[in-house]
Protein backbone atom coordinates (compact mmCIF):
# COMPACT_ATOMS: atom_id res chain seq x y z
CA UNK A 1 0.00 0.00 0.00
CA UNK A 2 3.00 2.53 0.83
CA UNK A 3 4.85 1.79 -2.25
CA UNK A 4 1.25 2.81 -4.65
CA UNK A 5 0.80 5.79 -2.66
CA UNK A 6 4.27 7.04 -2.90
CA UNK A 7 4.83 5.94 -6.82
CA UNK A 8 1.40 7.29 -7.40
CA UNK A 9 2.22 10.06 -5.98
CA UNK A 10 5.40 10.39 -8.15
CA UNK A 11 3.53 10.31 -11.46
CA UNK A 12 2.99 6.51 -12.25
CA UNK A 13 0.11 4.60 -12.95
CA UNK A 14 -0.19 1.66 -10.52
CA UNK A 15 -1.83 -1.59 -10.46
CA UNK A 16 -1.95 -2.99 -6.81
CA UNK A 17 -2.54 -6.72 -6.83
CA UNK A 18 -3.80 -7.68 -3.34
CA UNK A 19 -4.38 -12.04 -2.77
CA UNK A 20 -6.71 -11.28 0.27
CA UNK A 21 -10.39 -9.55 0.02
CA UNK A 22 -9.54 -6.88 1.72
CA UNK A 23 -6.53 -4.68 1.73
CA UNK A 24 -4.13 -3.70 5.12
CA UNK A 25 -2.04 -7.66 5.14
CA UNK A 26 -1.56 -8.67 8.33
CA UNK A 27 -1.35 -5.06 9.80
CA UNK A 28 -5.55 -5.12 10.08
CA UNK A 29 -4.81 -8.08 12.66
CA UNK A 30 -2.68 -6.08 14.64
CA UNK A 31 -4.23 -4.72 18.10
CA UNK A 32 -1.63 -2.11 18.51
CA UNK A 33 1.89 -0.63 17.40
CA UNK A 34 4.81 -0.70 19.83
CA UNK A 35 6.15 1.57 21.43
CA UNK A 36 2.92 4.07 21.45
CA UNK A 37 0.57 1.02 21.40
CA UNK A 38 -1.81 2.91 19.55
CA UNK A 39 -4.03 1.47 17.01
CA UNK A 40 -3.15 0.99 13.53
CA UNK A 41 -6.27 2.00 12.22
CA UNK A 42 -5.33 5.64 11.98
CA UNK A 43 -2.25 4.53 9.37
CA UNK A 44 -4.52 2.32 7.39
CA UNK A 45 -7.59 4.25 6.62
CA UNK A 46 -5.49 7.33 5.61
CA UNK A 47 -3.47 4.86 3.20
CA UNK A 48 -7.34 3.86 2.00
CA UNK A 49 -8.46 6.85 1.23
CA UNK A 50 -5.51 8.17 -0.23
CA UNK A 51 -5.55 4.76 -2.62
CA UNK A 52 -9.24 5.44 -3.15
CA UNK A 53 -9.00 8.83 -4.25
CA UNK A 54 -6.24 8.66 -6.86
CA UNK A 55 -6.96 8.03 -10.25
CA UNK A 56 -3.53 6.29 -10.94
CA UNK A 57 -4.18 3.71 -8.40
CA UNK A 58 -6.49 0.73 -9.98
CA UNK A 59 -6.84 -2.37 -7.45
CA UNK A 60 -7.61 -6.16 -8.12
CA UNK A 61 -8.09 -7.91 -4.56
CA UNK A 62 -8.48 -11.95 -4.41
CA UNK A 63 -5.80 -12.07 -7.17
CA UNK A 64 -2.61 -14.04 -7.43
CA UNK A 65 0.27 -13.36 -10.06
CA UNK A 66 0.76 -16.27 -12.72
CA UNK A 67 3.55 -15.51 -14.77
CA UNK A 68 6.02 -12.32 -14.43
CA UNK A 69 7.85 -11.79 -17.96
CA UNK A 70 9.51 -9.76 -20.05
CA UNK A 71 12.21 -6.92 -18.85
CA UNK A 72 12.53 -3.52 -17.17
CA UNK A 73 10.60 -1.45 -19.41
CA UNK A 74 8.36 -4.31 -20.51
CA UNK A 75 7.08 -6.87 -18.15
CA UNK A 76 4.26 -8.71 -18.55
CA UNK A 77 2.40 -9.96 -15.80
CA UNK A 78 -0.45 -12.48 -16.28
CA UNK A 79 -3.07 -12.57 -13.15
CA UNK A 80 -5.88 -14.52 -11.77
CA UNK A 81 -8.40 -12.26 -10.53
CA UNK A 82 -10.56 -15.17 -8.24
CA UNK A 83 -14.17 -14.64 -7.84
CA UNK A 84 -15.83 -11.95 -5.43
CA UNK A 85 -18.98 -13.75 -5.01
CA UNK A 86 -20.63 -10.59 -3.37
CA UNK A 87 -20.50 -7.26 -6.08
CA UNK A 88 -21.53 -3.56 -4.83
CA UNK A 89 -24.95 -4.29 -4.61
CA UNK A 90 -24.38 -5.31 -0.96
CA UNK A 91 -26.06 -3.09 1.67
CA UNK A 92 -24.26 -4.98 4.60
CA UNK A 93 -28.13 -6.06 6.03
CA UNK A 94 -26.60 -9.05 6.92
CA UNK A 95 -29.54 -11.38 6.29
CA UNK A 96 -27.27 -13.54 4.04
CA UNK A 97 -25.08 -14.63 6.66
CA UNK A 98 -28.09 -14.85 9.59
CA UNK A 99 -29.54 -17.71 6.84
CA UNK A 100 -26.18 -19.38 6.52
CA UNK A 101 -26.29 -22.71 7.69
CA UNK A 102 -22.60 -23.01 7.40
CA UNK A 103 -20.12 -23.07 10.06
CA UNK A 104 -16.50 -22.39 8.87
CA UNK A 105 -13.11 -21.68 10.55
CA UNK A 106 -12.43 -17.87 11.03
CA UNK A 107 -9.54 -17.32 9.32
CA UNK A 108 -9.35 -13.86 10.34
CA UNK A 109 -8.78 -14.82 13.92
CA UNK A 110 -6.48 -17.54 13.39
CA UNK A 111 -9.40 -20.17 13.77
CA UNK A 112 -9.80 -19.40 17.24
CA UNK A 113 -13.93 -19.24 16.33
CA UNK A 114 -16.04 -19.82 14.06
CA UNK A 115 -17.71 -17.80 11.37
CA UNK A 116 -20.40 -18.12 8.49
CA UNK A 117 -19.40 -19.44 5.53
CA UNK A 118 -20.83 -15.68 4.09
CA UNK A 119 -19.82 -13.22 6.64
CA UNK A 120 -18.91 -9.84 7.06
CA UNK A 121 -14.78 -9.06 7.71
CA UNK A 122 -14.39 -8.16 11.32
CA UNK A 123 -11.41 -5.72 10.26
CA UNK A 124 -13.15 -2.84 8.76
CA UNK A 125 -16.78 -2.01 10.58
CA UNK A 126 -20.26 -2.03 9.01
CA UNK A 127 -18.58 -0.51 5.83
CA UNK A 128 -16.38 -3.96 5.02
CA UNK A 129 -17.39 -6.21 2.23
CA UNK A 130 -19.11 -9.45 3.24
CA UNK A 131 -16.60 -12.52 2.20
CA UNK A 132 -18.00 -16.07 0.93
CA UNK A 133 -16.37 -19.22 2.14
CA UNK A 134 -17.93 -20.67 -1.70
CA UNK A 135 -15.62 -23.96 -1.45
CA UNK A 136 -17.51 -24.72 2.41
CA UNK A 137 -20.70 -23.86 0.58
CA UNK A 138 -20.67 -27.03 -2.50
CA UNK A 139 -21.15 -30.25 -0.52
CA UNK A 140 -24.74 -29.16 0.87
CA UNK A 141 -25.87 -26.95 -2.37
CA UNK A 142 -27.41 -24.37 0.00
CA UNK A 143 -27.92 -21.23 -1.79
CA UNK A 144 -30.16 -19.77 0.71
CA UNK A 145 -28.21 -16.08 0.93
CA UNK A 146 -28.94 -15.68 -2.71
CA UNK A 147 -32.64 -16.30 -2.27
CA UNK A 148 -32.57 -13.82 0.74
CA UNK A 149 -30.87 -11.10 -0.78
CA UNK A 150 -33.32 -8.23 -2.64
CA UNK A 151 -30.67 -6.70 -4.02
CA UNK A 152 -29.22 -9.19 -6.33
CA UNK A 153 -25.54 -8.81 -4.59
CA UNK A 154 -24.48 -12.87 -4.51
CA UNK A 155 -23.13 -14.76 -7.49
CA UNK A 156 -22.17 -17.51 -6.37
CA UNK A 157 -21.46 -18.58 -9.86
CA UNK A 158 -19.13 -16.29 -10.88
CA UNK A 159 -15.99 -17.87 -12.46
CA UNK A 160 -12.23 -16.78 -12.08
CA UNK A 161 -11.05 -14.65 -14.93
CA UNK A 162 -7.16 -14.00 -16.33
CA UNK A 163 -5.80 -10.70 -17.32
CA UNK A 164 -2.59 -9.59 -19.00
CA UNK A 165 -0.91 -6.31 -17.08
CA UNK A 166 2.22 -4.25 -19.06
CA UNK A 167 4.27 -2.55 -16.29
CA UNK A 168 7.42 -0.57 -16.50
CA UNK A 169 9.05 -2.16 -12.96
CA UNK A 170 7.46 -4.84 -10.82
CA UNK A 171 7.48 -4.30 -6.66
CA UNK A 172 7.36 -7.63 -4.92
CA UNK A 173 5.64 -7.23 -1.36
CA UNK A 174 4.21 -10.56 -0.39
CA UNK A 175 4.83 -9.86 3.51
CA UNK A 176 4.91 -12.39 5.67
CA UNK A 177 3.49 -15.48 8.27
CA UNK A 178 4.26 -16.98 11.59
CA UNK A 179 6.14 -19.97 11.75
CA UNK A 180 3.84 -23.06 12.32
CA UNK A 181 3.95 -23.45 16.03
CA UNK A 182 2.81 -27.45 15.76
CA UNK A 183 6.29 -28.57 13.56
CA UNK A 184 7.82 -27.40 17.47
CA UNK A 185 6.58 -30.49 19.26
CA UNK A 186 7.73 -30.50 22.44
CA UNK A 187 5.65 -26.83 23.23
CA UNK A 188 2.44 -28.04 23.35
CA UNK A 189 0.90 -25.63 20.64
CA UNK A 190 -2.11 -27.99 18.70
CA UNK A 191 -1.61 -30.46 21.91
CA UNK A 192 -1.71 -28.58 25.23
CA UNK A 193 -5.28 -26.31 25.12
CA UNK A 194 -3.83 -23.38 26.54
CA UNK A 195 -0.67 -22.76 24.55
CA UNK A 196 -0.94 -20.34 21.68
CA UNK A 197 1.02 -18.21 19.56
CA UNK A 198 2.13 -14.44 19.41
CA UNK A 199 -0.63 -13.32 16.60
CA UNK A 200 -3.18 -15.48 18.40
CA UNK A 201 -2.60 -12.96 21.37
CA UNK A 202 -2.83 -10.36 19.40
CA UNK A 203 -6.67 -11.40 18.21
CA UNK A 204 -7.40 -12.10 21.73
CA UNK A 205 -7.30 -8.39 23.02
CA UNK A 206 -8.62 -7.25 19.81
CA UNK A 207 -12.39 -5.58 20.28
CA UNK A 208 -13.25 -7.30 16.93
CA UNK A 209 -11.47 -10.38 17.96
CA UNK A 210 -12.75 -14.01 19.19
CA UNK A 211 -13.26 -12.99 22.75
CA UNK A 212 -14.44 -9.00 22.42
CA UNK A 213 -11.14 -8.03 23.61
CA UNK A 214 -10.77 -10.18 27.01
CA UNK A 215 -7.66 -12.19 27.56
CA UNK A 216 -9.14 -15.46 28.74
CA UNK A 217 -8.06 -18.91 28.27
CA UNK A 218 -9.26 -20.78 24.96
CA UNK A 219 -10.22 -24.20 27.17
CA UNK A 220 -12.08 -22.78 29.60
CA UNK A 221 -12.89 -19.10 28.92
CA UNK A 222 -11.28 -18.48 32.82
CA UNK A 223 -9.60 -14.85 33.23
CA UNK A 224 -5.50 -15.75 32.25
CA UNK A 225 -3.82 -13.66 34.85
CA UNK A 226 -0.33 -15.61 35.03
CA UNK A 227 0.70 -15.71 31.42
CA UNK A 228 4.13 -16.93 30.60
CA UNK A 229 5.47 -15.77 26.91
CA UNK A 230 8.70 -17.83 24.85
CA UNK A 231 11.21 -16.67 23.42
CA UNK A 232 12.94 -17.29 20.60
CA UNK A 233 10.02 -20.61 19.81
CA UNK A 234 11.28 -22.19 17.15
CA UNK A 235 14.29 -19.37 16.36
CA UNK A 236 17.87 -19.51 16.63
CA UNK A 237 17.38 -23.29 16.22
CA UNK A 238 19.17 -24.70 13.10
CA UNK A 239 15.92 -27.33 12.98
CA UNK A 240 13.46 -24.58 12.49
CA UNK A 241 14.40 -20.97 12.11
CA UNK A 242 18.10 -20.32 12.42
CA UNK A 243 17.87 -16.88 12.37
CA UNK A 244 16.04 -13.74 14.86
CA UNK A 245 13.27 -12.49 13.42
CA UNK A 246 14.54 -9.53 15.74
CA UNK A 247 10.55 -7.96 16.44
CA UNK A 248 9.24 -11.39 18.85
CA UNK A 249 10.93 -9.44 21.79
CA UNK A 250 9.30 -6.39 21.74
CA UNK A 251 5.90 -7.78 20.11
CA UNK A 252 5.96 -9.82 23.69
CA UNK A 253 6.84 -6.72 25.69
CA UNK A 254 3.71 -5.10 23.88
CA UNK A 255 1.54 -8.42 24.88
CA UNK A 256 2.92 -8.47 28.47
CA UNK A 257 1.94 -4.62 28.83
CA UNK A 258 -2.06 -5.64 27.32
CA UNK A 259 -2.21 -8.31 30.38
CA UNK A 260 -0.86 -5.56 32.56
CA UNK A 261 -3.50 -3.27 32.02
CA UNK A 262 -6.32 -5.90 31.65
CA UNK A 263 -5.68 -7.40 35.17
CA UNK A 264 -3.63 -4.95 37.55
CA UNK A 265 -3.13 -7.81 39.79
CA UNK A 266 -1.27 -10.26 36.95
CA UNK A 267 1.93 -11.84 36.60
CA UNK A 268 4.12 -12.45 33.83
CA UNK A 269 6.88 -14.34 33.05
CA UNK A 270 8.88 -13.78 29.73
CA UNK A 271 11.20 -17.07 29.21
CA UNK A 272 14.34 -15.93 27.06
CA UNK A 273 17.93 -16.60 25.90
CA UNK A 274 18.53 -13.40 24.63
CA UNK A 275 16.06 -10.33 24.43
CA UNK A 276 16.69 -8.36 20.98
CA UNK A 277 15.78 -4.55 20.25
CA UNK A 278 16.08 -4.59 16.87
CA UNK A 279 16.45 -0.57 16.47
CA UNK A 280 18.59 0.49 19.53
CA UNK A 281 17.77 3.93 21.12
CA UNK A 282 14.54 3.96 18.99
CA UNK A 283 12.36 1.95 21.34
CA UNK A 284 14.76 2.44 24.40
CA UNK A 285 11.83 4.13 26.40
CA UNK A 286 9.35 1.81 25.42
CA UNK A 287 11.68 -1.51 27.05
CA UNK A 288 12.64 0.42 29.97
CA UNK A 289 8.52 1.18 30.57
CA UNK A 290 8.04 -2.81 30.37
CA UNK A 291 11.27 -3.83 32.44
CA UNK A 292 10.76 -1.50 35.10
CA UNK A 293 7.41 -3.25 35.63
CA UNK A 294 7.80 -4.96 39.20
CA UNK A 295 4.88 -7.67 38.20
CA UNK A 296 7.39 -8.92 35.21
CA UNK A 297 10.00 -11.60 35.79
CA UNK A 298 12.67 -12.54 33.30
CA UNK A 299 13.80 -15.65 33.43
CA UNK A 300 17.02 -16.56 31.49
CA UNK A 301 16.61 -20.64 30.12
CA UNK A 302 15.42 -22.23 27.35
CA UNK A 303 11.96 -23.66 27.73
CA UNK A 304 12.44 -27.43 27.26
CA UNK A 305 9.07 -28.96 27.13
CA UNK A 306 5.04 -27.64 28.18
CA UNK A 307 2.37 -29.78 29.19
CA UNK A 308 -1.09 -29.24 30.94
CA UNK A 309 -1.23 -28.55 34.61
CA UNK A 310 -3.64 -30.92 35.57
CA UNK A 311 -4.57 -29.49 38.67
CA UNK A 312 -5.38 -25.84 37.64
CA UNK A 313 -6.33 -26.79 33.36
CA UNK A 314 -3.32 -24.17 32.58
CA UNK A 315 0.49 -24.89 31.67
CA UNK A 316 3.73 -26.05 33.26
CA UNK A 317 6.91 -25.10 31.80
CA UNK A 318 9.98 -26.79 32.08
CA UNK A 319 13.25 -24.28 31.89
CA UNK A 320 16.85 -25.57 31.37
CA UNK A 321 19.74 -23.30 31.90
CA UNK A 322 21.35 -21.02 29.14
CA UNK A 323 24.43 -23.19 29.36
CA UNK A 324 25.01 -26.66 30.56
CA UNK A 325 25.66 -25.77 34.14
CA UNK A 326 26.50 -28.93 36.53
CA UNK A 327 24.17 -28.57 39.64
CA UNK A 328 21.57 -25.76 38.24
CA UNK A 329 18.24 -27.71 38.59
CA UNK A 330 16.16 -26.90 35.59
CA UNK A 331 13.35 -24.55 36.26
CA UNK A 332 9.52 -25.28 36.33
CA UNK A 333 6.89 -22.95 36.10
CA UNK A 334 3.31 -22.56 36.33
CA UNK A 335 0.81 -20.38 34.50
CA UNK A 336 -2.83 -20.15 33.24
CA UNK A 337 -1.22 -19.97 29.84
CA UNK A 338 1.51 -19.47 27.43
CA UNK A 339 2.24 -17.52 24.38
CA UNK A 340 5.19 -18.43 21.83
CA UNK A 341 6.94 -15.92 20.01
CA UNK A 342 6.70 -17.93 17.05
CA UNK A 343 9.02 -16.24 13.93
CA UNK A 344 8.27 -14.54 10.36
CA UNK A 345 8.71 -16.85 7.71
CA UNK A 346 8.34 -15.01 4.33
CA UNK A 347 5.18 -15.56 2.51
CA UNK A 348 5.86 -16.29 -0.92
CA UNK A 349 2.27 -16.49 -2.55
CA UNK A 350 2.92 -18.95 -5.49
CA UNK A 351 5.38 -21.55 -7.53
CA UNK A 352 5.51 -18.91 -10.04
CA UNK A 353 7.03 -16.25 -7.95
CA UNK A 354 9.19 -19.30 -6.30
CA UNK A 355 10.58 -19.60 -10.43
CA UNK A 356 11.31 -15.84 -10.83
CA UNK A 357 12.64 -14.95 -7.90
CA UNK A 358 16.42 -15.60 -5.99
CA UNK A 359 15.85 -16.13 -2.91
CA UNK A 360 18.25 -16.45 0.20
CA UNK A 361 19.25 -18.95 2.40
CA UNK A 362 16.43 -18.81 4.71
CA UNK A 363 13.71 -18.05 1.79
CA UNK A 364 13.53 -14.24 1.75
CA UNK A 365 13.87 -12.61 -1.78
CA UNK A 366 16.94 -11.78 -2.20
CA UNK A 367 17.35 -7.74 -3.37
CA UNK A 368 20.50 -7.75 -4.59
CA UNK A 369 20.09 -10.41 -7.52
CA UNK A 370 16.63 -10.21 -8.70
CA UNK A 371 15.97 -9.09 -12.56
CA UNK A 372 16.69 -5.27 -13.40
CA UNK A 373 13.38 -3.57 -12.87
CA UNK A 374 12.35 -5.91 -10.40
CA UNK A 375 12.38 -4.51 -6.81
CA UNK A 376 11.76 -6.51 -3.13
CA UNK A 377 9.85 -4.44 -0.17
CA UNK A 378 9.09 -4.81 3.33
CA UNK A 379 9.21 -8.33 4.70
CA UNK A 380 9.29 -10.10 1.70
CA UNK A 381 13.28 -9.68 1.66
CA UNK A 382 13.70 -10.08 5.64
CA UNK A 383 11.85 -9.42 8.74
CA UNK A 384 10.88 -6.26 9.49
CA UNK A 385 8.51 -4.03 12.09
CA UNK A 386 6.09 -1.84 10.57
CA UNK A 387 7.75 1.49 10.84
CA UNK A 388 10.07 -0.57 9.23
CA UNK A 389 8.56 -2.04 6.21
CA UNK A 390 6.89 1.33 4.94
CA UNK A 391 10.47 2.98 4.88
CA UNK A 392 11.96 0.43 2.93
CA UNK A 393 8.83 0.79 0.78
CA UNK A 394 8.85 4.34 0.30
CA UNK A 395 12.53 3.10 -0.89
CA UNK A 396 11.25 0.60 -3.07
CA UNK A 397 8.95 3.41 -4.74
CA UNK A 398 11.58 6.22 -5.28
CA UNK A 399 13.95 3.16 -7.05
CA UNK A 400 10.95 1.79 -9.29
CA UNK A 401 9.63 5.45 -10.50
CA UNK A 402 13.09 6.08 -11.08
CA UNK A 403 13.74 3.34 -12.98
CA UNK A 404 10.73 4.03 -15.08
CA UNK A 405 11.99 7.31 -15.89
CA UNK A 406 15.17 5.89 -16.85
Amino acid sequence: MTVAVEAAASGAEVLLVEAEPLLGGRVLRVHQYYPKLDSPSVGLDMHLRRIKSNPNIFVLTRADALSINGTRGNFEVKIRVKPQYVNDNCTSCNKCSEVCPVEVDDHFNYSMKKTKAIHMNSSAGDSSPYIMERESCKETGCRKCVDVCADKAIDMDEQPREITAKAASVVLATGWEPYDAAKITNLGFGRVPNVINNVMMERLVAVNGPTGGKIIRPSDSREAKDIAFVQCAGSRDQAHLPYCSSICCLVSFKQANYVRKAYPDSKVTVVYTELTNPCPGRYDKFLSKVIDDERIRYVKGKVSFISRNEETGGVRLQVKPVRETNGVPDTEIMADMAVLATGMVPKILSNVLKEVMVLDQHGFMNPERQKEGIYIAGTAKTPFDVTSSMMDATSAAIRSSQGIRQ
